[in-house]
This record gives C-alpha cells, structure tokens and sequence, in this order.
C-alpha cells in the first residue's frame, strides 16, 4: 500500500519569483526553478495553480502544466511568467522529477 512506497524527499531545490524588469504598466514578473543538488534532473514537470481570497470573493485559476525537461546540476530553467494580480492569492507548484531513475515529487 502506500505505507510500503520509499518516501523520497525534495532537498536542495527552490522556486523563485523574479522581477526581470519594471515598466510603466507593471513589473515583468517570472517564475523559475532552481536546482542546487549536484545531480542532473530528468524530465522535469511542473504545475502550478492560484485559490484564495480577492476582494472578498473566492478565486481559482487555472491549472498550468509545464514540462521543462532535463536541468543540469547548479543551473534553473525558467517555469512561466506569473501576473502581479495574483500575487494575493496562495500559488502552489507541483514538482515532479527523475534521478537515477527514482521519482521525486513536492507540492
């Protein structure tokens, strides 16, 4: 059952939210994925989703699904770009990935 799956655990990797640049209509806001491990990431995928609260009303977005692919050891890869207008609400990345032929996944 699901008691007898190995539990792998995600270390040594971030998600960042970056101002790449500010204009008169607003920053341009991008999401990217960071590996710090000093192994290479296989078939990187990554979902991402927005819920909460905005202006006393409950709001969902979309579900984006991101396939990155392989991201070698100390270097990132970019995920999308993300609208300032959601930065109220909780945004939730999903990631999945392979070492070795073992796969990791954090939410």
């Amino acid at each position: 059952m699901k008691t007898d799956l190995p539990t792998n655990h995600v270390e040594d990797i971030s998600i960042a939210v970056v101002l790449e640049s500010d204009g008169p209509e607003g920053g341009d806001w991008q999401v990217y994925l960071i590996n710090e491990k000093q192994d290479v990431l296989r078939n990187v995928m990554v979902s991402s989703k927005g819920y909460g609260l905005k202006d006393g009303l409950e709001v969902k977005t979309s579900i984006l699904r991101h396939f990155i692919g392989d991201i070698e050891s100390m270097e990132y890869a970019r995920i999308e770009a993300i609208d300032p207008q959601v930065f109220g609400l909780t945004n939730e990345y999903w990631l999945s990935y392979y070492i070795d032929g073992t796969i990791y996944d954090r939410n």
